[in-house]
């Protein structure tokens, strides 16, 4: 391993962290008080989760946004741009596609089946129908909101359809002689520049979804088919932390360039910005400037403290750090399938807390999708997709 790539190998320790992040996000999504769309419902939710887990929607995703962009510019620098978007699409877009097909629709056809069964017609749908229903959707060239699960989704997926379409605008900016000019030279920044840079991401993040926020709900979901699904009010923090990781990279932070400030500092300002989020998401609603601000404050926050921590503390590997880092993206994949299983089986198992559950589920999820990731997702990939098609062939003979 040669230096540069040791002295930034936190990073992939990070990244697997934030899948872990975003699998332990998962599996609490059926104990929460307040996920009655889910498609699980336990019967002992516990209001400690949703916090919890509004905790872990600041940061995980964020995070693994700032990382996409941070390397996306020697990426660009290696390749054609023909050759970039090639590598891109057979990274996510396949993926993206094929799992959408084959398994998001499995998942929502259950879903009819732990939703109000009694009165759903769905219900009564063969797959085959429900299938074909579903997935003509995708040939409907048109953008939407997204407020049916029983219309084409991406479900978890969604991740790498915006991941794409972000690096596809950063391909087309590449083309551009001024863009490309201004990221190709690599330079130190001081200081002020960096806290100035900080200082704007948290103006975006908070002004932005402000004012979507007197259009629509916090919470609300667009689909724009065939590429793209995103939530608007919370992809403006995806952006803007994907091109602060460009800019990043191009002022060399984590290598010539240092974050200001000693780590003690960004260590309280995150427990503080902590503890402020919690009890604003007690008392303010979430389209509220208030509750916005102090998103944002901990996003970035915590996205400072996470990278200068594990740069100071976590820039090396053992075995398991390894291994988790090189399945990270196939974790990510197949981990929702095991998620939504243990869920279901735990469920009516109600003497057991609620903690536990927590633990029992994210824990499992993450050996499960390991290995499945080490000996089938990534080594055998289209070994898996036939095994998808098979399962949903099938489904459709066993349902009519």
């Amino acid at each position: 391993m040669s230096q540069r790539q040791s002295s930034t190998l936190f990073f992939s320790n990070v990244r697997y962290l934030m899948v872990m992040a975003v699998v332990v996000f998962h599996s609490g999504r059926s104990l929460e008080s307040s996920a009655d769309w889910w498609y699980v419902m336990d019967q002992n939710p516990a209001a400690g989760i949703d916090v919890l887990n509004r905790i872990l929607q600041t940061f995980q995703l964020p995070v693994l946004f700032f990382i996409a962009g941070y390397f996306v510019l020697p990426s660009l620098r290696k390749k054609t741009l023909r050759d970039f978007w090639k590598d891109k699409w057979r990274r996510l877009g396949y993926p993206m596609i094929f799992g959408a097909v084959l398994v998001i629709s499995i998942l929502h056809y259950a879903w009819n089946f732990r939703a109000h069964s009694d009165t759903n017609e769905i219900a009564g749908m063969g797959f085959l129908e429900y299938w074909l229903m579903v997935n003509a959707d995708f040939f409907n060239l048109r953008a939407s909101v997204w407020d049916n699960m029983n219309s084409f989704s991406y479900g978890h997926l969604w991740y790498l359809s915006f991941l794409l379409c972000l690096f596809l605008l950063a391909g087309f900016l590449w083309k551009i002689s001024g863009f490309r000019t201004f990221f190709s030279q690599s330079r130190s920044v001081s200081s002020p520049k960096i806290f100035l840079a900080l200082a704007l991401v948290l103006l975006i993040n908070t002004g932005v979804p402000y004012l979507l926020c007197q259009f629509m709900s916090e919470s609300t979901w667009y689909l724009v088919i065939p590429i793209l699904e995103f939530q608007p009010t919370r992809s403006i923090t995806y952006i803007s932390f994907f091109f602060l990781g460009m800019w990043a990279s191009r002022h060399l932070w984590f290598k010539e360039s240092s974050i200001p400030g000693p780590w003690i500092f960004w260590v309280g300002a995150s427990l503080t910005c902590l503890g402020i989020f919690v009890w604003v998401g007690e008392n303010f609603k979430p389209e509220s400037l208030t509750y916005l601000l102090s998103r944002a404050s901990l996003s970035l926050s915590l996205l400072v403290t996470i990278l200068i921590t594990a740069q100071k503390f976590w820039n090396q590997q053992t075995f398991i750090d390894k291994q988790l880092a090189q399945y990270s993206y196939e974790i990510y994949l197949g981990h929702y399938v095991f998620c939504l299983a243990l869920q279901l089986l735990l469920a009516p198992w109600q003497s057991v807390p609620t903690t536990v559950k927590l633990l029992l589920i994210s824990s499992v999820t993450l050996i499960l999708s390991l290995l499945v990731s080490k000996f089938l997702i990534q080594p055998r990939p289209r070994l898996t997709l036939a095994m998808c098609a098979l399962v949903n062939i099938g489904l459709m003979a066993f349902t009519g």
